[in-house]
């Protein structure tokens, strides 16, 4: 098992950060309470490590936590006035803190925890709780002296997935060459949903009772994709006819992305081994990095196409949409409040060729009407048929790239950015030399 206490909170940089703040008030320094938060937002977090990790601090006497479930608060919070040793009160979430229309026992359970945060203002107590969206909590929640840190999850390195896989499994039963190659082996494990612990920890049983029944012992790279996409331990397998499809699908993506930047931006993989209700999975954190707030309009514009492309290539080089189960719909999804929110913004879908500059901001006051928003629709989808029209022409012009992208990525199942930057190379792309220099 893991050794490292903190290991099993990956890389989470707020999450490490919280912890030492927190270890060292019950360490007894002198720690202004206001600066480590009275009340602690945990959101989109990995609810499981977090919990656990709690635990083992608290077993190793680092932390005194308290977990109370919704049904528990009232309880648990009862007597924290009287409280003079530091704790953590670690709530459960749900509709009593985030839901729109809270029941009556629900808005009691607000005014409680209301109220116990009046009574911890001098002492050393911390409440936590998990949220799946922080924003949709009351104002009052997040106000000073109530809720008042905020505890995000960011992706993972894809190293760190691999060292916990191999920690878990055991390096002297797995191949050398599947750890060979941690970002890959990362990679792998990651857009399989491996990245959840108790997933993470099921398969490491299933690749260890593999190896088991090896003589030699070793569990092989075969073995592991087998495993991986669910030919055996019991799990449903897509059919192989599938996977040209797929990767006609995630190639369109992959390559729009790279094109539309001009390949600046390199997809950090693409993949047909997908298990669960993706068949396949092209990852650019461009689309959904969340540091990215302001975005430009050329910007959006990128992310809609490379949104579409899937669906493009699929009707180009096969002739009609197969691709579906969720991504497919996901991706129009996306795509389709991208365009919503340009038009929002003022960029309607002739934005570039207005003759009369300044036309386009104007924004009906009664944005909310049902009229105002069907003309907002209406703009946006020409937004998107645009859109569509230019991608299926990069596409056209880039099928000799697209053919030796799907080819590879048939071949191989999964190609990371090193790989796709082996197979753009030789186009002799002029950008080429510029993004190897970096």
């Amino acid at each position: 098992m893991i050794s490292n206490t903190f290991d099993l909170v990956y890389d989470q940089e707020a999450v490490r950060n919280w912890l030492d703040d927190v270890i060292a008030i019950f360490k007894g320094s002198k720690v202004d309470m206001n600066l480590v938060g009275r009340g602690v937002f945990f959101d989109n977090c990995e609810l499981l490590r977090v919990k656990e990790t709690l635990m083992e601090c608290k077993k190793k006497k680092m932390l005194n936590v308290v977990f109370l479930d919704k049904d528990e608060i009232k309880k648990g919070l009862k007597d924290v006035a009287k409280l003079s040793s530091p704790r953590i009160f670690f709530l459960e979430g749900g509709d009593w803190i985030e839901g729109e229309k809270p029941s009556d026992e629900e808005k009691a359970i607000r005014d409680f925890v209301y109220d116990a945060f009046e009574k911890i203002k001098n002492k050393p107590v911390v409440i936590c709780v998990n949220t799946k969206c922080y924003m949709s909590t009351p104002e009052k929640f997040r106000s000073v002296g109530y809720f008042d840190r905020f505890v995000g999850w960011t992706k993972p390195k894809m190293e760190s997935v691999a060292e916990e896989f191999i920690a878990l499994t055991g390096k002297e039963i797995l191949d050398s060459e599947l750890i060979a190659d941690k970002k890959k082996l990362g990679a792998i494990l990651f857009q399989n949903g491996r990245d959840k612990l108790r997933l993470m920890r099921g398969f490491s049983l299933a690749c260890r009772r593999k190896a088991q029944r090896n003589k030699e012992r070793v569990l092989k790279s075969v073995e592991f994709f087998e495993l991986l996409q669910g030919t055996v331990e019991g799990q449903p397998n897509f059919n192989k006819v599938y996977f040209e499809e797929v990767a006609t699908h995630e190639t369109g993506h992959a390559l729009v992305a790279m094109v539309e930047s001009n390949f600046e931006a390199i997809p950090e993989f693409i993949s047909i081994s997908q298990t669960g209700n993706y068949l396949g999975i092209m990852l650019d954190n461009s689309l959904f990095d969340q540091t990215n707030i302001i975005r430009s309009y050329e910007g959006s514009i990128r992310e809609i196409k490379v949104f579409l492309a899937g669906r493009a290539a699929e009707e180009l080089f096969i002739g009609k949409p197969n691709v579906g189960i969720e991504g497919a719909s996901h991706d129009l999804y996306y795509a389709s409040a991208r365009a919503i929110k340009l038009v929002q913004n003022g960029f309607l879908h002739d934005y570039l060729e207005k003759g009369n500059v300044g036309e386009e901001l104007f924004i009906p006051s009664n944005w909310d009407g049902e009229k105002n928003y069907a003309w907002a629709e209406s703009e946006a989808r020409k937004i998107m048929a645009r859109c569509y029209r230019e991608v299926l022409e990069t596409l056209r012009k880039n099928k000799d790239l697209f053919s030796r992208l799907k080819k590879r990525l048939m071949k191989e199942k999964m190609l990371t950015e090193k790989d796709l930057l082996e197979i753009i190379k030789k186009d002799n792309l002029p950008s080429m030399e510029r993004i190897y220099a970096n």
